[in-house]
């Protein structure tokens, strides 16, 4: 169209024109060149005090998006860069990126404590759906069949679509690569954890939840269009590192409890099984370090937060990244029995919740023979890990938070004071 070359040119010459210029480019009416002015180009054309017209943004509208803000369809030039697909493949889309805003909204909520199960189960959805909408707008079937061809229905009579496993059957094949690895990762994840409460998993599978986001992303912007990016409407999640050290360290005790191995075999199985190549890339998880920027850098920098692409597959590029971390890591001095308690502290703290006595001997004695957490003998064989650990150096137990909230709930009730208190020991 000449009326979009001119105002191109104009825009990257920074150039001022009157209206007979664009009247004799154009070949346009001046009725209706003042027409568009004023309702289809307001927002890129600016008049000047000298009566000339200067532009503004042209350079960010697409042709294509140009030709439709003149369109006479209102949904068309109210909306000019939104992609024309087919309304099934819109929806599709759509549902897909509400999945995976929500997946986000789950995982940054700062109240959430359920956060890797509701993230991986709306970003399935969201892989999914975007998937199903691949395939319409590429005419491709997506729902079972039994053996005679005829379509399987679900309970609400609707044909059943493939779900995603299928679906990265057909989309991938036979190619395996870190995007697909990421997926089937987060699936499987999702399917062991569906009936547990296991918060403590967010800061294992941390770079593979950040890795998904990305790489879902950038699948929706392949092929759908910069239009339904999430980037304009995700913020950087606010990092807390005051707190972020004493929660790793609750995660990691609470990963030791045997209620968590299925779930850590299942991720140390799987990584296991891939290659290193793989595992290695950022889209199978997204790892990073948190840089301050300092000098002239900070005063200069357009934002507070920059991604900086690198290539894995360039060896001397990673070796001077690996430099630079080596560089900025912080010192940290390791301390034994981080957040456990002595038979003395525990005592007290469960006195004082409880508000009745609850001594070292007779009562926590008798409590930690009574609900069976630690062998009668100075050894690791037997302890409840959840509760109590041997400590080898000081040839003695050590208590946990858990066990303190385990003992304060049981002992509020008075028949379990009471069967405490008349306990025998007869091992």
């Amino acid at each position: 169209m000449k009326a979009y070359e001119f105002f191109t040119e104009k825009e990257r010459l920074g150039e001022t024109f009157t209206l007979e210029e664009l009247e004799a480019r154009s070949g346009w009416k001046r009725s209706t060149i003042e027409i568009y002015l004023s309702k289809k180009w307001s927002q890129f054309i600016v008049k000047e005090a000298d009566g000339k017209y200067r532009v503004e943004g042209i350079t960010d509208l697409p042709l294509e998006a140009f030709i439709r803000l003149h369109s006479q369809k209102v949904e068309l030039f109210i909306d000019p860069l939104r992609p024309v697909l087919p309304r099934r493949v819109e929806d599709l889309v759509n549902k897909s990126r509400e999945a995976a805003l929500l997946a986000v909204q789950v995982y940054n909520n700062p109240l959430s404590m359920f956060r890797s199960h509701g993230y991986t189960v709306f970003m399935t959805i969201a892989w999914t759906s975007i998937l199903h909408a691949y395939f319409e707008k590429n005419g491709q079937e997506y729902f079972y069949k039994d053996e005679e061809g005829r379509y399987l229905l679900a309970e609400d009579g609707e044909r059943r679509a493939w779900d995603i496993r299928k679906c990265l059957n057909a989309f991938y094949g036979d190619r395996n690569c870190a995007e697909r690895a990421n997926i089937e990762f987060l699936v499987g994840l999702r399917d062991k954890i569906e009936h547990r409460y296991l918060p403590a998993i967010d800061w294992e599978v941390a770079g593979e939840c950040q890795a998904a986001l990305l790489n879902y992303e950038k699948f929706l912007v392949e092929n759908f269009g910069e239009y339904y990016a999430l980037n304009q409407t995700l913020a950087f999640s606010l990092q807390f590192s005051t707190t972020s050290l004493k929660q790793k360290v609750s995660a990691k005790r609470r990963l030791q409890s045997k209620e968590y191995e299925e779930v850590r075999s299942f991720i140390k199985r799987y990584k296991d099984l891939l290659p290193d190549d793989i595992v290695a890339r950022p889209e199978f998880s997204f790892r990073v370090f948190l840089v301050p920027m300092l000098g002239n850098h900070a005063k200069s920098a357009d934002y507070c937060v920059q991604f900086i692409k690198y290539d894995p597959d360039n060896p001397s590029e990673m070796e001077q990244y690996e430099q630079d971390i080596v560089l900025i890591k912080s010192r940290v001095v390791q301390a034994v029995n981080v957040g456990k308690y002595s038979p003395k502290k525990v005592a007290e703290q469960v006195q004082a919740r409880i508000g009745k006595v609850f001594r070292i001997i007779p009562e926590h004695v008798n409590a930690w023979k009574m609900y069976n957490v630690r062998p009668r003998q100075k050894t690791a064989e037997g302890c409840e890990t959840e509760f109590c650990q041997f400590d080898e150096v000081h040839n003695d137990f050590v208590y946990t938070q858990e066990w303190v909230d385990f003992l304060a709930g049981k002992l509020q009730d008075d028949a379990e004071y009471e069967r405490l208190i008349r306990y025998k020991d007869h091992a």
